[in-house]
């Protein structure tokens, strides 16, 4: 018990001493810059295929907290009327660098948790921060798909449409086992291969664990938040739901670097400062 209490202890030390709250802050900043531009391509593709359908609309109403949907109507609504063949390369674009530069903010503070210096080319960094863009992409678009949208989504096809009831529980089940196993590899993955020096995927096993079921947690937090957006909408305004959305982003943001901060720890115990050791690791 002592020695987890001294892990425990080196841990927050670290957390303090790498500045996790200034590159969890950085990366959130970086995800919110990518999330506008994707919801104008997301927009612009629904637009073209009639947002103005009753349906469409009725059905995002019941699963979106009222403001989300109200900027993302009036988003719709002026690409309908301005459409303009640029907006669709230039928020590919705005989304794609605002992510890749999440993803290196990511990498430098892995790079220094690890206690490791920087050499590889600014160009091999480029491609290798495009390559986890994408999965840190689809792993967004899974937690807010199937746990802070997937009981709001699940409630609405079922009063629309009658389902055993055994489907019930396959649901529940699914909308967290996917998620889990997703988050699990892609981190075992950003852990071990995205820092400069690759530790084995065993040895970020610890962190890569926590960041999964972090992740689990503060989207569970947040689909409490859009259970009850409506009324909590009513009573404080209509920015909650964007305040509520950038909080989600800090927590993972943070949640993810806590994760490389545990396995620095991990390594730093057994394998000591990895520059020094890493033909070891």
């Amino acid at each position: 018990m002592t020695k987890f209490f001294e892990k425990l202890k080196q841990l927050f030390k670290k957390i303090s001493d790498d500045d996790i709250m200034a590159w969890a802050s950085m990366l959130t900043l970086f995800l919110m810059l990518s999330l506008f531009p994707l919801i104008i391509l997301i927009t612009d593709f629904v637009a073209s295929t009639s947002f103005n359908d009753p349906n469409i609309t009725e059905y995002l109403i019941g699963i979106l907290p009222p403001s989300i949907f109200e900027t993302i109507q009036a988003i719709a609504k002026d690409i309908e009327v301005n459409r303009s063949t640029k907006v669709i390369p230039v928020a590919l674009l705005m989304t794609a660098w605002a992510s890749s530069q999440g993803i290196l903010a990511i990498i430098q503070a892995l790079n220094k948790a690890y206690g490791i210096t920087e050499t590889r080319s600014l160009l091999k960094l480029r491609f290798l921060a495009l390559f986890y863009t994408l999965g840190f992409i689809l792993l967004i678009v899974l937690f807010l798909l199937l746990i802070v949208f997937g009981n709001t989504i699940y409630s609405f096809v079922e009063s629309n449409i009658i389902l055993p009831e055994f489907v019930s529980p396959i649901v529940n089940l699914l909308r967290f086992a996917i998620p889990t196993i997703f988050s699990l590899i892609f981190f075992l993955f950003l852990y071990n291969l995205s820092p400069t020096v690759q530790v084995g995927v065993i040895k970020v096993l610890p962190g890569s664990i926590f960041a999964s079921l972090g992740l689990i947690t503060a989207s569970s937090v947040f689909s409490i938040y859009v259970k009850y957006s409506v009324s909590l909408s009513y009573l404080y305004g209509s920015l909650t739901g964007f305040i509520a959305l950038i909080l989600w982003l800090f927590f993972i943001s943070l949640i993810i670097m806590v994760g490389g901060e545990i396995n620095a720890v991990f390594l730093s115990s057994r394998f000591g400062h990895l520059n020094q050791h890493h033909h070891e690791v």
